[in-house]
């Protein structure tokens, strides 16, 4: 007999038999999540408005501190374009190069 662990009733169901539907989790069910805000920091840059180092208490705060100084946090840059590497044939190289290997 195999079981498994079942997160909405904390019990164990045997897999041989059908699951119960009092356990089946329902989307509507799971609700609204919520990530909570930042806990208070001081900034390490310095703001233009002030020439000091502020203590930002929130996420928009925290955006308005970066957008009125120029910053960019490291990892949220949105990524930019590149122009594609242009490569020049190498066949010829490797022609050349056998040749003198042969050479020898």
């Amino acid at each position: 007999m195999r079981s498994r662990y079942c997160k909405t009733c904390g019990g164990w169901h045997d897999l041989s038999e059908p699951w119960p539907m009092s356990c089946y989790q329902r989307v509507e069910s799971i609700g609204l999540q919520i990530i909570k805000d930042i806990e208070p920091y001081r900034a390490v840059a310095v703001d233009v408005a002030t020439g000091k180092a502020p203590v930002i208490g929130s996420r928009s705060e925290h955006r308005q501190f970066l957008h009125r100084n120029g910053y960019v946090e490291v990892g949220n840059e949105t990524p930019k374009p590149r122009k594609p590497i242009e490569i020049d044939d190498p066949r010829p190289d490797v022609k050349r190069t056998i040749e003198q290997l042969r050479s020898r």
